[in-house]
């Protein structure tokens, strides 16, 4: 697909797991922001999983930024307020303007 500069137009945050001191000689591991960056951020789809007699809703977005980023599978993005888990990042071509990140809402790491 080809995407136009002006339609990253949405703030997301990447996030990354990191040891962080506890305060009482431990360390536990936190969500930090490692970068903010524009995205092109669209649904895709969403579906309803029934879980321990529970429904919890799911839902698929695109995130589309810009190629050469920082970003890692083991990463989560922040968009909105709303936490994404990344599920795939589609590997560009080597000159490729954009990297495609699949992320869903609502779906345990």
């Amino acid at each position: 697909m080809t995407y136009r500069p002006g339609e990253l137009d949405q703030r997301v945050k990447v996030l990354r797991q990191s040891l962080t001191n506890d305060g009482m000689g431990g360390s536990s591991l936190a969500w930090v922001e490692v970068a903010e960056i524009w995205a092109h951020v669209r649904p895709k789809g969403g579906r309803e999983v029934t879980e321990f007699d529970r429904v919890n809703g799911q839902a698929s977005y695109l995130f589309v930024v810009r190629n050469g980023l920082d970003v890692r599978d083991s990463d989560s993005l922040e968009w909105d307020g709303i936490r994404f888990n990344i599920s795939v990042r589609k590997q560009p071509k080597t000159r490729a303007m954009y990297l495609e990140i699949d992320a869903d809402r609502g779906r345990a790491l």
